[in-house]
């Protein structure tokens, strides 16, 4: 098989880079590559409360037909991934053997949910929630328990506690730190959220790691490094992601955290691009949070302009909203700088909270609790490079 552009990866990123190209080049051959069995489908839906209920009509996660492949013109193969890529002949090979010979190549493979390891990860009713199967496996499982644990102290974790209190199981939420959102949110703004999880019944459990699952077929409880023993029917475990290079690295690709790229979205290896959350920028002055669709989107669109014949940069302020226990939150352009800035405020019993980035004296980031009028006016600021000082 042979492909005037190829691209591994069918989510948002790829299947907009598609589009883009056909957009552009009418006539140049595309084959999309994709692990999953399914065409693309929105994952902003697969942890909100309105997917999960067990009342009203299931929302409907797709967002192209089948019919829009081929009526694109694009060769579609679901169901594989890449065995082996060879970046001198650029050529990639699947793991039922189909050989791709390509001209251009955009990587947008996304990420994979870290799975836990140790006695009794194979049981039952232990599971990530990273695809659309994940998500339906989950919502026929919730209806059918009582007890929920959950571990992590990040969105899925937050999410997917709420969401189990929300249907009326008993939820428990471990966690190996202190603290929700432990490497960027002050303190502060995790106690505003622990105590609207709290005051939904909403256990919580700190600086505890699971060394067991205990059960037979299913799981039955979480054993933690303590002794404790977490009661449960159904453990879902939202511990982080990894990302699939090892066949990009050993074909010469330079990879990080994810596979290198510049501005411009290409790799150290001409004719070869990188986009989504693989995509490990390195220019960190770019305020993009990885792990984000709509920036996902938007470096889609790039790579399929820049394989095309362009030269533009990816540059935006990307920004993730949530909600759970009552409280919504929004995460700003680059939460990775040390030095941040806090403001909180109470309206009546609903307290609001801002925490807000500061790299060079210029804020590069924030994260809102209950703030989301905010949401505009931080991310312009953070796009017109505002100092802190002028912040109103």
């Amino acid at each position: 098989m042979t492909a005037d552009y190829c691209i591994i990866g069918g989510g948002i990123a790829g299947t907009t880079a598609a589009e883009t190209i056909r957009a552009r080049d009418p006539k140049g051959s595309i084959v999309l590559v994709e692990r999953e069995p399914h065409r693309l489908y929105s994952r902003i839906v697969l942890s909100k409360e309105n997917f999960f209920s067990p009342h009203g009509e299931l929302p409907s996660p797709w967002l192209r037909s089948e019919e829009w492949y081929k009526r694109s013109n694009i060769i579609f193969r679901p169901g594989h991934t890449v065995s082996v890529i060879d970046s001198h002949d650029r050529t990639i090979t699947l793991d039922d053997g189909t050989s791709i010979a390509y001209k251009k190549l955009l990587l947008a493979l996304g990420t994979e949910a870290q799975k836990p390891s140790g006695p009794g990860d194979e049981k039952g009713s232990v599971s990530t929630l990273r695809t659309l199967d994940d998500a339906y496996a989950i919502r026929a499982a919730l209806p059918k328990v009582a007890r929920v644990a959950v571990v992590g102290s990040g969105f899925i974790g937050f999410e997917m506690a709420s969401i189990a209190r929300s249907i009326g199981c008993t939820v428990t939420l471990i966690m190996r730190n202190g603290q929700l959102w432990n490497n960027i949110l002050h303190p502060e703004g995790s106690r505003i959220l622990e105590s609207a999880m709290e005051q939904r019944n909403i256990r919580i459990v700190k600086n505890s790691r699971v060394v067991e699952i205990i059960g037979t077929d299913s799981v039955r409880a979480l054993m933690l490094d303590d002794g404790t023993s977490i009661p449960c029917e159904l453990a879902l475990f939202g511990i982080g992601v990894s990302y699939p290079t090892d066949p990009f690295r050993k074909a010469g690709i330079a990879t990080r955290n994810g596979i290198m790229v510049n501005e411009f979205l290409e790799t150290n290896i001409p004719g070869i691009w990188a986009a989504g959350d693989i995509a490990d920028i390195e220019n960190d002055s770019v305020n993009h949070q990885r792990g984000n669709w709509s920036g996902a989107q938007t470096q889609g669109s790039i790579a399929g302009k820049n394989m095309t014949g362009e030269r533009t940069k990816f540059s935006m302020v990307s920004a993730y909203t949530t909600a759970g226990a009552g409280m919504t939150l929004a995460f700003i352009g680059n939460t990775e700088h040390n030095h941040t800035e806090i403001r909180t405020s109470a309206k009546g019993s609903q307290p609001s909270f801002r925490q807000f980035f500061i790299q060079n004296g210029v804020v590069v980031g924030a994260i809102l609790i209950n703030a989301l009028p905010d949401l505009g006016p931080v991310t312009r600021a953070i796009a017109r490079n505002t100092p802190y000082t002028e912040l109103a």
